[in-house]
């Protein structure tokens, strides 16, 4: 995080001071990106299966009374865990299993308590995550990913973790 950036004024949105900013942070990219990702982009049907790659960083989170994890980085910015936010989309939309795939155990709560029905640690397989999820949690691989990273690598993986034949990748990435 920096102190200071600069900004194009279109990118930019006042917030009136007095404005509670572990609520305003839920109009920022990573709640619209995570949630328009399901809902708009790949329209995940109820039933499918999702893995969702990155659950953004752990500082100071907590699941606010909406049910969205948020993260107050300073009293002036707020961001959103974009991973859960898929996490979280995909459960709203009645996907039956919900992969979170992290490097970080410690924020696997968080997806379960938002709806992930398996957590795996890519870091502790013996394995290529992409072998793990297509083969052995599943036969061919899961119905759509979402890579919330932006690591090339692991934008591949998430590729490759899509089910063969008609799977569907979606990179959303982090900026």
């Amino acid at each position: 995080m920096s102190e200071y950036t600069v900004l194009s004024e279109i990118s930019c949105a006042k917030i009136a001071p007095e404005a509670p900013l572990e609520k305003m942070c839920l109009f920022g990219c990573g709640v619209s990106t995570g949630l328009g990702a399901v809902l708009n982009t790949c329209k995940v049907e109820p039933n499918s299966s999702v893995a969702v790659f990155g659950l953004g960083a752990v500082v100071s989170s907590r699941v606010s009374r909406f049910g969205l994890c948020c993260i107050i980085v300073s009293k002036v910015m707020a961001s959103f865990y974009q991973g859960l936010a898929v996490v979280q989309a995909a459960k709203m939309v009645g996907a039956s299993r919900i992969i979170a795939v992290d490097i970080n155990a410690s924020k696997f709560q968080a997806a379960v308590d938002l709806g992930a029905t398996d957590c795996v640690n890519s870091a502790e397989l013996d394995k290529p995550v992409q072998q793990y999820i297509a083969g052995d949690l599943t036969q061919w691989g899961v119905d759509y990913t979402f890579d919330c990273t932006g690591n090339t690598s692991v934008m591949r993986a998430a590729l490759e973790c899509a089910h063969r034949g008609w799977g569907t990748s979606c990179v959303i990435g982090k900026g």
